[in-house]
């Protein structure tokens, strides 16, 4: 909020105010660099999340995909926070843009990784959706009694609801990571 109030102070001050547009001007650019700094060893929290993903029970293909989508953003964090500790001139051995591109790079990776994560769940889950409600409509006709229909329908329909709530949240992420794919992309001068 600092930094897009001060670059909004700093266009109302220029040409009618040399000394706020400069002090606004410093105030923009460094603060900038104050959010970026922020970001630096977010590589840890990706180390720990590929550890979490490592140690869950699931599908050895849902593991590998998470954690190749994870390890993706890993490396983007650190090529980022490499980029920005040159840019603060921390580190001068090595070549901003090169670093930059490196990271965009690693970012679009973890994007499409994410794509194809959130399309591959969409479809997996469609089959256990298309599944329950074949079971459901088995259940109906083969059980007589009324509790035991109502407790196999019960359990039909809470399954039925947590495969909405992935549905959901896969959607969610499959927009968020297309709508980030534009700047990813757009980063490395591609189309």
């Amino acid at each position: 909020m600092i930094q897009y109030g001060s670059r909004f102070i700093k266009y109302q001050a220029e040409g009618r105010n040399k000394t706020v547009f400069d002090a606004f001007n410093g105030l923009f650019a460094n603060m900038s660099v104050a959010r970026k700094l922020f970001r630096l060893f977010k590589s840890f929290n990706e180390y720990v999340k590929i550890k979490g993903l490592a140690k869950q029970d699931i599908p050895q293909f849902d593991k590998v995909l998470g954690i190749l989508t994870r390890l993706a953003f890993m490396c983007y964090w650190f090529f980022d926070n490499l980029a920005v500790l040159i840019k603060v001139k921390f580190l001068q051995t090595l070549d901003l843009k090169s670093t930059a591109r490196k990271a965009s790079k690693c970012w679009l990776a973890g994007i499409l990784l994410g794509i194809f994560a959130a399309l591959y769940n969409m479809v997996t889950d469609a089959r256990k959706e298309a599944e329950l409600l074949i079971l459901r409509s088995k259940v109906k006709k083969e059980n007589t009694t009324q509790e035991g229909a109502a407790a196999d329908e019960a359990h039909i329909k809470a399954e039925l609801q947590k495969l909405r709530a992935k549905k959901r949240t896969n959607l969610i992420n499959l927009i968020k990571n297309c709508g980030d794919c534009i700047t990813a992309s757009q980063s490395l001068g591609y189309p």
